[in-house]
């Protein structure tokens, strides 16, 4: 009994206790394409080849335009800056963020402004979340990182940006406390910073600091009562302390408010099992 315990934990787990980086989407979508990582990272080459292999899948009306657009963001014209968010916009439509995050990043190198930094930071973050290769996800983390920081010379009060770089760091490089710092900075400028609460609950359970797991979570349900999947990463946190009963309470709080089918399948199965567990340990 206690291996199907383990068994539908980790179902739930790999559907709702996602790593930090995924519970933070920025773009419409993070599922890879398939052909982005056919050669690993070396700078603006890898762009270079990536777009050229991408184009070929473009029809011929948008790769006139792509071409005509490339042109006009080579002239000093500040009116043609426009076009990188044409070109970034075509590698949207095909979920290819690298490629529009490069475009935004050259556009940013021109404007120097927040929100087009911000713009190649959040598909930077996303091209990380798709990326497979070591060497890609390395080079999206590190780009991601740069136009963050970029954002915040520009604006050390946007407490997104400095949650999000936060948890790049404490996620995707080796100096974790800084990012955990970040985040703790965060939180103190702003208690109700829902994301950075989370990520701090979150960093808390993966440390196997439990309880203050519980407080984090609890302060996002304090935040923002529609996160029930905060019901979730309670009832696993508590399942950790081995407390059970509350596991299986936040469990039937998240049934009562979710109108996921299957998750509540899954949740329902969890408390059967637990309780049978708690009947063969009184």
């Amino acid at each position: 009994m206690k291996g199907n315990v383990i068994k539908a934990t980790l179902i739930l787990a790999a559907c709702l206790l996602t790593i930090i980086i995924y519970t933070l989407p920025k773009t419409e979508s993070t599922v890879k394409r398939a052909g982005t990582e056919d050669h690993p990272a070396s700078g603006s080459g890898y762009f270079t080849e990536l777009e050229k292999r991408q184009t070929a899948n473009l029809s011929e009306e948008k790769k006139t335009a792509l071409t005509q657009w490339k042109k006009l963001t080579k002239e000093k014209s500040s009116g043609n800056q426009v076009y990188f968010d044409s070109i970034a916009s075509v590698w949207d439509e095909m979920k290819l963020f690298a490629l529009s995050a490069y475009y935004f990043e050259q556009k940013a190198t021109v404007d120097q402004s927040e929100k087009t930094y911000l713009n190649a930071a959040y598909r930077y973050f996303d091209a990380m979340k798709q990326a497979v290769d070591t060497s890609v996800k390395n080079m999206m983390t590190q780009k991601a990182i740069h136009a963050y920081n970029k954002v915040l010379e520009l604006n050390p009060g946007n407490l997104n940006a400095k949650s999000d770089l936060g948890v790049l760091y404490a996620e995707g490089t080796n100096e974790p406390m800084k990012g955990i710092t970040l985040l703790r900075e965060v939180v103190a400028e702003n208690p109700d910073h829902e994301m950075a609460q989370m990520n701090l609950g979150f960093l808390s359970f993966k440390s196997n600091q439990y309880e203050k797991a519980i407080e984090r979570f609890d302060k996002v349900l304090s935040i923002n009562p529609a996160r029930i999947d905060m019901h979730i990463y309670k009832a696993q946190t508590y399942q950790q302390l081995n407390q059970n009963d509350k596991a299986i309470a936040e469990l039937e709080l998240f049934i009562a408010s979710s109108d996921s089918k299957e998750m509540v399948a899954e949740a329902v199965k969890l408390i059967e099992e637990l309780r049978a567990v708690k009947s063969l340990n009184p």
